[in-house]
């Protein structure tokens, strides 16, 4: 479910119902995240709800997500470029979980294409390094 103060509603059960070039790699990501750090209401523990995917499968997943996050244009020059704030904060927060076994929270101030660009890059590289996907 996406909600926000500059976001349309929107509520996607399944991923098959999920446009493919919004990604359908977000609901390993989100199962992962909720697994570590989970915040019960009633019930029981978020642990014991949502199981952790195989190391293999979450980082094919994050690497998925990179390469969703870097295919936009424009991503290459020293403008700021819309969304280039989320797309290093999902490498980041890729690169922590991969390396050290934890999620991050968001925020940051917003980079410019290029710098977003690189950070991408090396982060992918790290990732596929760690795989059996070519790059």
């Amino acid at each position: 479910m996406n909600d926000g103060p500059a976001m349309t509603f929107r509520q996607t059960l399944r991923p098959a119902d999920r446009p493919a070039a919004d990604g359908t790699f977000w609901y390993g990501p989100d199962r992962s995240i909720l697994h570590r750090s989970g915040r019960v209401l009633a019930g029981p523990p978020a642990a014991a709800v949502f199981a952790e995917l195989p190391p293999e499968e979450l980082r094919n997943l994050l690497v998925d997500s990179l390469r969703w996050w870097m295919a936009p244009a424009g991503q290459d020059d020293d403008r700021p470029t819309a969304g280039a704030d989320d797309a290093v904060l999902g490498a980041c927060r890729a690169l922590v979980r991969h390396s050290y076994g934890r999620w991050l929270s968001n925020g940051g101030p917003p980079p410019s294409g290029r710098q977003a660009r690189a950070f991408q890059d090396g982060v992918l590289r790290e990732l596929l390094a760690a795989s059996s996907q070519p790059a």
